[in-house]
């Protein structure tokens, strides 16, 4: 997953790049910013004929960067809170029929999974991405860490049961 986010974060505002299949975003992050972002990937992923999951991934990327925005230290006391988030369709070899969100923040600290009591309101993200997805992983990443979620696809362009 290192190779989705070789380059470094870039500028003050969010920035996008995109090709069918493949979205990358360098973003400051706010409560705007991560609604935007939603926006942006649900639209995305529905443009690239996968309606079945965009919703699901956009809920993900929305806790994602959340996360981000609400646990995150940067490494300089007063710096703003950046992330790079990255979608791609992989219908290669041999991760075909995968949707892959990738979140990095420049945090290295691991997201710690925790219990809710039943009526909080927080502490429940990290049990929602892992019910939306096949898979959750938190890896260590340039001086920060990467938060990979992968979304199962099938051939007919419907989420796998």
């Amino acid at each position: 997953m290192a190779n989705l986010l070789s380059a470094p974060l870039s500028g003050d505002r969010g920035a996008a790049a995109g090709v069918p299949g493949h979205l990358t975003q360098d973003l400051t992050l706010s409560a705007k910013s991560v609604r935007h972002a939603r926006k942006i990937v649900t639209e995305s992923v529905c443009m690239w004929g996968r309606d079945d999951v965009a919703f699901d991934v956009g809920i993900v990327v929305a806790e994602l960067l959340t996360n981000v925005l609400q646990h995150a230290d940067p490494p300089q006391r007063d710096a703003v809170k950046r992330a790079r988030l990255v979608v791609q369709v992989l219908l290669g070899l041999p991760t075909t029929g995968h949707l892959v969100v990738v979140v990095h923040d420049d945090d290295p600290t691991m997201p710690a999974e925790r219990r809710a009591d039943e009526g909080a309101l927080g502490g429940r993200g990290l049990t929602l991405v892992r019910g939306l997805t096949e898979e959750l992983a938190f890896v260590p990443a340039d001086g920060g860490k990467d938060v990979v979620a992968v979304f199962s696809l099938n051939e007919t362009g419907k989420a796998a049961a």
